[in-house]
C-alpha cells in the first residue's frame, strides 16, 4: 500500500523518518501484522504487509493518527498530516509478490533519490540483505526464505533479484507489469521463476531445503503518489 503526505511532510522529513518507523513498529506489534518490505519517500510511504487478523483499516487509523499527532506535536501544528485515503490491494500469487517487494526497494532508485536501494537508508532493503540491523517488526524469514533456505545465500540472490530491476528488468508499475491480464498486481515472474526451478540446483539451498512454499493473502503496494 502507499499513502501521501503534503508540503509540511517533505519539508520536516529527516526529523520525522525515525519518529514513523517508532509508530510502524509499535502498530505491527499491536494488529499482529507482518511486515514484509517497507520505504519512506520524500512524501509518502510504502508498506507491503501480512494482516492475519484482516485489521488492515484499523491498523492504518492508528499508524496514519498516531504519527499525525506526533509531527503536529513536535512541529507546533494542526491538521491532517497525510493527504487523502491509503491506496492498497491484495496480493496472492509468489511471483506477483515478489515483485511488489522488488518495487517498493527501487521507488528511491526511479526517482532519483539514490543510484542504488543499498544507498538508501530509509527502507528495508539494507536490513534484508545485512547491511544494517532490522528494526523488530521486519519480517525477513519469510520474503529471503522464498530464493533459498541457506541465509547467506539467500540474500545474495535477494540482492541480485532486486539488481535485475534496476535496469527495468521484469517489474512494472503495480497493475502495469507486461502480460498482465490482473488489475492492482505485477507481472513478471520469469526471472524469479528461472531463478527458483535453479535453485534447486544450488548446492547451498539444496543442503538448506530449497526455498519456502507460500499461501496466504498480502496486502501490497497501491497506486504511488
Amino acid at each position: 500500500m502507499s499513502v501521501a503526505g503534503g508540503p509540511r511532510v517533505a519539508r520536516y522529513k529527516a526529523r520525522g523518518r525515525a519518529a514513523w518507523l517508532e509508530v510502524l513498529g509499535q502498530v505491527c506489534r499491536r494488529f499482529n501484522w507482518v511486515c514484509h518490505t517497507w520505504c519512506q519517500m520524500s512524501n509518502h510511504y510504502h508498506l507491503l504487509l501480512e494482516t492475519p487478523e484482516a485489521n488492515l483499516a484499523a491498523g492504518m487509523r492508528q499508524l496514519n493518527g498516531v504519527y499525525t499527532q506526533r509531527f503536529n506535536r513536535a512541529h507546533g501544528r494542526v491538521g491532517h498530516v497525510l493527504q487523502g485515503r491509503y491506496k492498497a490491494i491484495l496480493i496472492e500469487k509468489t511471483a506477483y509478490l515478489l515483485e511488489a517487494c522488488r518495487y517498493v526497494v527501487l521507488n528511491p532508485v526511479r526517482a532519483g533519490l539514490a543510484d542504488n536501494p543499498a544507498d538508501w537508508r530509509w527502507s528495508s532493503y539494507r536490513g534484508m540483505i545485512g547491511l544494517a540491523k532490522p528494526p523488530d517488526f521486519l519480517s525477513t524469514e519469510w520474503l529471503l526464505g522464498q530464493f533459498c533456505g541457506d541465509p547467506r545465500r539467500a540474500r545474495e540472490l535477494y540482492a541480485a533479484f532486486i539488481a535485475d530491476g534496476v535496469g527495468g528488468g521484469d517489474l512494472g508499475r503495480p497493475g502495469r507489469g507486461r502480460g498482465s491480464g490482473e488489475r492492482g498486481v505485477c507481472a513478471g515472474a520469469g526471472w524469479f521463476g528461472a531463478v527458483r526451478r535453479g535453485l534447486w540446483g544450488d548446492p547451498a539451498c539444496t543442503k538448506a531445503g530449497g526455498p519456502a512454499r507460500f499461501s496466504g493473502n498480502i496486502v501490497g503496494p497501491g497506486k504511488q503518489a
